[in-house]
């Protein structure tokens, strides 16, 4: 879910908006490798360990996000979500896998005469 932040004091930088995020993750140990899965984007990185991972997927996800608010294209949020067997796992996760949440806060700055505007899908009510 993301929820937009409005500013708290009068400066604000001009086509920037800040949004907390919060993403369901699942997080499991493939090929030697621990892999972190944020489902509501479908972006997976990998670490040597679980907090490596976390960190991975925190810059995949925010270098996502900074992309499409760039290019004006909030649909690719949409379009990129994991198969419903996945949201299944998460919440009930089988043997030597991880449910969580990736929460992170995000400043998006558009470019000029870009609208942009999250999906109404990930907006929190």
């Amino acid at each position: 879910m993301i929820k937009k932040i409005e500013p708290e004091t009068e400066l604000h930088i001009s086509g920037v908006e800040v949004y907390d995020l919060t993403l369901r993750t699942l997080v499991y140990t493939a090929h030697d490798e621990v892999v972190a899965y944020a489902l509501d984007t479908d972006l997976m990185a990998t670490g040597s360990d679980e907090d490596q991972a976390m960190a991975s997927l925190r810059q995949t996800v925010r270098m996502f996000l900074e992309d499409a608010a760039m290019r004006g294209e909030p649909q690719d949020l949409m379009n990129r979500r994991a198969h419903p067997s996945f949201f299944e796992h998460w919440a009930s996760p089988p043997f030597g896998v991880e449910a969580g949440s990736l929460v992170m806060t995000i400043r998006l700055r558009r470019r000029p005469g870009v609208a942009f505007a999250p999906p109404k899908a990930l907006l929190c009510a």
